[in-house]
């Protein structure tokens, strides 16, 4: 039924079609006013719903059930999960060559052409597959540093843990920054270094913080020499 672009009306369709079973629509869309029989398959059930009629206690059953439609984020497209073949007395098979499928977090929809043989004959049609990329965590580390009182901060160093693949802080589309309370004449001490700031769509940012060692400065002391005359 693959040109079909309308069935029926007023429920007489398959009115006098007792030994209807099985009717098989290919369109990725239901017609207008279609009609459901005893088992009918249909590409995408999403797109399938409510049918004008039905007859022989119709149940609408969708060609291929995804067994797995979420993935987490690796860098690469995700491959085909496993699949139960609902359409009885069929075998399946799918082409891929043309679908490229989307590698970063979201959720997502394509359609894959796949075709089912079966000894009494073949037909061609477009399977939905919907499927969802989820974030990987991200940590993002602010190492631990020490200077003297009276002195600048220094340049805190930055290091990642969980980037997959050949992701890099490149990935980022915004760069961390470290940040802490300790100004040159802070006191001898311990101060927290905070981070924030990361950003990236495929990655769910965790920050480690660090801490800055405020020492004391080396202090000398010097008495000059002197003269004195006698008496």
């Amino acid at each position: 039924m693959e040109s079909f672009e309308r069935v029926g009306s007023n429920n007489f369709t398959f009115e006098n079609c007792p030994l209807l079973r099985t009717v098989v629509y290919l369109p990725t869309t239901a017609p207008t006013d279609w009609t459901a029989a005893s088992l009918t398959y249909v590409p995408d059930l999403q797109e399938y719903s409510d049918p004008y009629s039905s007859i022989n206690n119709a149940s609408i059953i969708e060609m291929i059930t995804w067994n797995v439609n979420e993935f987490q984020y690796t860098g690469n497209s995700p491959s085909l999960p496993s699949y139960v073949n609902n359409v009885a007395g069929y075998e399946v098979t799918f082409n891929t060559g043309d679908v490229e499928l989307e590698k970063n977090v979201g959720t997502w929809s394509t359609y894959i052409p796949a075709t089912f043989m079966s000894e009494n004959g073949s037909f061609d049609v477009k399977i939905p597959f919907r499927y969802t990329i989820k974030q990987v965590p991200l940590t993002v580390k602010v190492e631990n540093a020490t200077r003297l009182y009276g002195e600048e901060n220094p340049a805190f160093k930055i290091s990642y843990s969980g980037f997959v693949g050949n992701d890099n802080e490149s990935m980022l589309s915004s760069l961390p920054m470290a940040r802490t309370s300790a100004t040159p004449q802070s006191k001898v001490g311990d101060y927290t270094i905070l981070l924030s700031g990361a950003v990236s769509p495929n990655y769910s940012i965790q920050y480690e913080p660090g801490i800055l060692t405020v020492a004391k400065a080396p202090l000398s002391a010097k008495v000059n020499d002197a003269r004195k005359t006698y008496g």
